[in-house]
């Protein structure tokens, strides 16, 4: 054998090998389009409601707490009032004390909304309820007060 036989054997067995390898490293072939998916949900701004639900003897004073979650979407104007009341006469007084994050923002009443101004973000809102019944009530009467909210861009 000659020099260029040995040559061209040697050549042929690396060109051999080297097929063999990007052979091997070009087998394995793997392609998913799902290995994370994200899902979620995206919660509109506004206020969830409640319902105070009491029992007054004539005459009797309540006072009860109930919590609003509130989600802002921007800086806003948020305006808090009364916006119907049932049966009023069944009441001597009445007033809502708005309390946001340990801070009275203020209370309403039939002839004050409470106003105030909220960066975006998350937030509970507690409702004091205080009612005092009147003491001239001389039947079971029901009463009704719904607040009411505004808000809009500051």
């Amino acid at each position: 054998m000659n020099i260029k036989h040995k040559q061209l054997l040697m050549a042929s067995a690396l060109l051999l090998l080297l097929a063999s390898v990007q052979f091997a490293m070009a087998a394995w072939y793997y392609e998913k389009e799902n290995i994370v998916e994200v899902q979620g949900v995206v919660h509109p701004g506004g206020f969830t409601s409640t319902i105070i639900n009491v029992e007054l003897n004539a005459g009797q004073y309540v006072s009860k707490n109930a919590t609003v979650h509130a989600i802002i979407p921007q800086e806003s104007n948020v305006e808090f009032y009364v916006s119907s009341v049932e049966n009023e006469t069944a009441l001597e007084e009445y007033n809502v004390t708005v309390i946001i994050g340990n801070e009275v923002v203020g209370t309403i009443t039939s002839s004050q909304n409470v106003t105030t101004t909220l960066p975006q973000g998350e937030y509970d809102i507690v409702f004091q309820v205080n009612l005092k019944a009147a003491v001239d009530v001389s039947e079971e009467t029901t009463f009704k007060i719904t607040i009411g909210v505004r808000a809009e861009a500051a």
